[in-house]
């Protein structure tokens, strides 16, 4: 049960002093979907005890297929968001963490990481330009095989595939 409390502490502290995005990653990457919906419901009950006018947005009590951590996440910033633009951010109950080793750290995503995730990047953009120059390769190889294992009396009359042109940076 402190789990769900370790994630609350983490992320109502966090909310508003990072990046919406850090935090989500943070919080995907460090925690299981277990405690995740733990503590979305957790936070959905806190929320209700409040008695606010406004009806809390709706989030599902468990999601299931791909993206169910990305989701439970989600669904917990959607929750904090309605907390914050109703301005009881600050009624909610004081989530404690018994260690904070069981939190996140962000200088990860601050610091050494994003420069790891930057350079992963530049290697993904690099990786979909050469796959594209390669299947155009490929596909002019292709073609001229097609033309090579014709009869000799049928290629002469044939048209020869006219090469493409490849703008690449390589």
């Amino acid at each position: 049960m402190l789990c769900n409390v370790n994630v609350l502490c983490f992320a109502v502290n966090k909310y508003g002093k990072t990046a919406v995005k850090v935090l989500k990653s943070s919080l995907t990457d460090f925690y299981t979907v277990e405690v995740l919906v733990d503590a979305k419901k957790r936070l959905a009950e806190d929320i209700d005890q409040l008695n606010l006018p406004a009806k809390r947005p709706h989030v599902p009590s468990r999601r299931e297929g791909d993206g169910r951590v990305e989701g439970e996440v989600s669904d917990i910033v959607l929750l904090l968001t309605f907390a914050d633009e109703q301005k009881v951010l600050d009624n909610l109950p004081t989530y404690v963490c018994d260690n904070p080793d069981d939190m996140p750290s962000l200088r990860l995503y601050d610091g050494e990481l994003n420069v790891i995730m930057r350079k992963l990047n530049d290697m993904n953009i690099k990786i979909v330009e050469y796959s594209s120059v390669l299947a155009t390769i490929g596909l002019q190889v292709r073609r001229i095989q097609q033309v090579c294992s014709q009869p000799a009396s049928s290629r002469m009359t044939a048209p020869l595939p006219r090469p493409a042109v490849l703008a690449t940076g390589l």
